[in-house]
């Protein structure tokens, strides 16, 4: 009985991870990709709005994972998820906008649609959000590992005293 609250609050805890950012996207978020945009900011913004395109891709359902590995008792490959989630995000955001800062100073008019597409349209930002999530997810996974043969390293240890 103990062992289900603790895997409910941890249920809890990983949705309000998720939920809050989707919250936040479709409301305050939105509010500043908008004042970003018709600011002086607007080239480093590039009109995008963090947890905005993700949000609107429900996270590739990436709770269900999240939610499923906590009933399977690795806690902190779950945690992982949406921490990378959030993180991920920021940084794509963050990155991208000076990606398009950098790349503004190049443009011509000469520039053919491919080049062009590269360098402006492409969203260098949800790469970097899958990268961060990518590499959460391994990181969560090689650190049940290590927590896990640390359990057994200790437990035969004192076997043996």
């Amino acid at each position: 009985m103990k062992n289900i609250k603790k895997k409910l609050i941890y249920t809890g805890v990983i949705l309000l991870l998720f939920l809050i950012p989707y919250i936040l996207s479709y409301t305050v978020l939105k509010n500043v990709r908008n004042f970003l945009w018709t600011s002086e900011w607007a080239v480093f913004s590039y009109g995008a709005q963090p947890f905005g395109w993700t949000a609107r891709h429900f996270y590739f359902f990436l709770f269900v994972p999240a939610l499923v590995v906590v009933w399977f008792d690795k806690k902190i490959a779950a945690i992982a998820i949406p921490i990378g989630n959030i993180v991920g995000n920021l940084a794509g955001y963050l990155i991208e906008g000076m990606i398009y800062s950098y790349n503004y100073q190049f443009y011509t008019a000469d520039m053919d649609a491919r080049e062009y597409y590269f360098k402006y349209q492409y969203s260098y930002g949800v790469q970097i959000w899958a990268d961060f999530m990518i590499a959460s997810i391994v990181i969560g996974i090689i650190s049940e590992i290590v927590i896990s043969i640390v359990k057994r390293h200790k437990k035969r240890n004192y076997s043996h005293t």
